[in-house]
């Protein structure tokens, strides 16, 4: 079956797309199910964009995926508040408020502190003056990420979804319309305050998560539009979700509350309506204590292989499941 591959945003979680691809690649490969169509939205657009040029490969890019994110974006946590010993519960809080600090305070392999973004101008100044410089992101991509231009409908197409600041819509890059690559990557990921929007086609553009409107349906009609799919032709959906509805916990902090609140406008997103021919397999991430505090900031080395980890379980679990032979919903005309 043909299948159209979407990924979820949600900072560091991106490390759980990485892990849900290392099983997925592998499956779809021995069943025969090619990707013609892939992409997401914030650190989702970032995954699929990473996979793209390696679909051809034995592993569908699995291995180059784990690299940038274990070797390029991943960090040491700095003890902020101290060295967790052992794996008590008070250990485990202490190593995400660590992470959470580290990633505040230090930054990343996608971002540091814009300090004086931090300052009282950069109050009033925050689309010049952003929390933080994604100066290694952009550094990253360029490198790692080359524009695509898909030629014919034998090319996987390649989208990234953002949002446009004035009106506040949501904008689908696509590499039928145009190259999709650096530019359009950052713009689906630029998470207001936190990062400068995107100026693209004279248009500031903004993380697309921020709008409750989702890539699924256009995305899967520019696949049976552009002949990759016919009209009744079975299509195989893979979402890899993961921001989860339920909490493990509920918020205490500052930063847990922030955390949640954004959760709660991403959840459900990628849920799929009646579709002739559709069928899902949905890769959703179970909530975990850690969430609240670890949340947007926490790419520390220790999290990362967590979520890789739990990230290629769900996905076997997924298709342990058997989801993939069920249609998504009855079947309309």
């Amino acid at each position: 079956m043909k299948t159209v591959l979407i990924f979820q945003g949600g900072g560091p979680l991106g490390a759980f797309g990485c892990g849900a691809w290392q099983a997925l690649a592998p499956w779809l490969a021995a069943e025969g199910h090619p990707v013609v169509a892939l992409g997401g939205t914030s650190i989702g657009a970032f995954n699929a964009a990473l996979i793209r040029p390696h679909l051809g490969a034995p592993d569908g890019g699995a291995g180059e995926l784990a690299r940038v994110w274990r070797d390029r974006i991943a960090v040491p946590s700095l003890p902020f508040l101290g060295m967790p010993w052992g794996t008590s519960p008070w250990a485990s809080e202490l190593r995400s408020w660590n992470g959470l600090l580290t990633g505040m305070f230090a930054g990343n392999g996608l971002y540091t502190p814009n300090l004086p973004g931090w300052s009282p101008w950069g109050l009033l100044h925050r689309t010049q003056a952003p929390l933080f410089d994604r100066a290694r992101m952009w550094r990253l991509m360029t490198e790692e990420l080359p524009p695509y231009r898909s030629q014919s409908p034998r090319d996987a197409l390649l989208f990234a979804a953002s949002a446009d600041v004035a009106d506040g819509t949501l904008v689908l890059h696509d590499s039928d319309a145009a190259e999709v690559g650096p530019v359009q990557v950052g713009a689906s990921s630029a998470m207001p305050v936190l990062f400068d929007p995107v100026p693209i086609d004279g248009r500031l553009q903004w993380d697309g998560e921020l709008v409750r409107a989702s890539p699924l349906e256009p995305v899967l009609r520019k696949v049976r539009d552009s002949g990759r799919a016919g009209r009744d032709e079975p299509l195989l959906l893979v979402t890899v979700e993961q921001m989860p509805q339920p909490a493990a916990r509920l918020p205490r902090s500052g930063p847990e509350l922030a955390y949640r609140a954004l959760n709660l406008t991403q959840i459900g997103k990628l849920a799929a309506g009646a579709s002739r021919g559709l069928h899902c397999l949905r890769v959703a991430r179970p909530a975990l204590p850690s969430d609240g505090v670890s949340g947007l900031f926490d790419h520390s080395n220790e999290r990362i292989d967590d979520l890789i980890a739990l990230g290629a379980e769900a996905a076997r679990a997924a298709v342990a499941g058997g989801q993939a032979a069920r249609p998504a919903a009855t079947e309309v005309a």
